[in-house]
């Protein structure tokens, strides 16, 4: 249990920073950034083809029949050879998915708000009004009201990072209340009776 919330916190910690960083970007390299995502989408598309079009041909049948790694694959291939090509259509659904991915995260941040809650963080209302907040730049995203795309991009960029502050405020007030959790537990079984190093009662 221990190693699994460790592991799900650099998880956690890994994709926040990921964020920032690509906020950070966005912020004060607008133009150049976007088109570096979506070169980035477009390189990731072909590696899914070449992936299916190798697991095609090193494959022998009847195992791997009908499973359409043939067809995936070129279908991956060409599309983002024709996405590299093309960056400009990339760039213009690019703020409605990153909207997408924002206002999703802000309702799980919504659900870690009323954990905190149900955990007794007197503070969980400051983690309620972040995620609204981030929910409503989300929304924003999608509704583009915005005079030129180099201007959404920065917002974005905003954005992204209000929601990674949002995950390390997060991590690290759910880290310290488990740590207070967990020594409450440590110090209710060395009550009831001695314990070893290990953890184990000692007769």
């Amino acid at each position: 249990m221990k190693t699994m919330f460790k592991d799900l916190k650099r998880d956690f910690i890994l994709v926040a920073v990921a964020g920032f960083i690509l906020g950070l970007l966005l912020l004060l390299f607008p133009e150049s950034s976007g088109l570096i995502i979506c070169y980035i989408c477009a390189a990731a598309v072909v590696i899914f083809g070449v992936m299916h079009l190798v697991s095609y041909f090193i494959h022998k049948a009847p195992e791997h029949i009908f499973r359409y790694d043939l067809a995936q694959g070129l279908i991956g291939l060409a599309l983002g050879i024709y996405l590299f090509m093309r960056p400009e259509l990339l760039l213009g659904v690019l703020p409605m998915v990153l909207g997408i991915v924002v206002i999703v995260d802000s309702v799980i941040k919504l659900q870690n708000s009323f954990d905190l809650a149900r955990l007794g963080y007197r503070f969980w209302w400051i983690s309620l009004i972040l995620s609204l907040c981030t929910g409503t730049l989300g929304a924003l995203m999608l509704l583009n009201p915005f005079a030129t795309a180099q201007v959404l991009l920065m917002f974005i960029g905003i954005s992204l990072i209000s929601n990674s502050l949002v995950d390390f405020w997060n991590v690290l007030f759910l880290s310290r209340r488990i740590r207070q959790v967990k020594k409450a537990v440590d110090d209710a079984v060395t009550k009831a009776g001695a314990v070893d190093a290990d953890g184990h009662f000692v007769d």
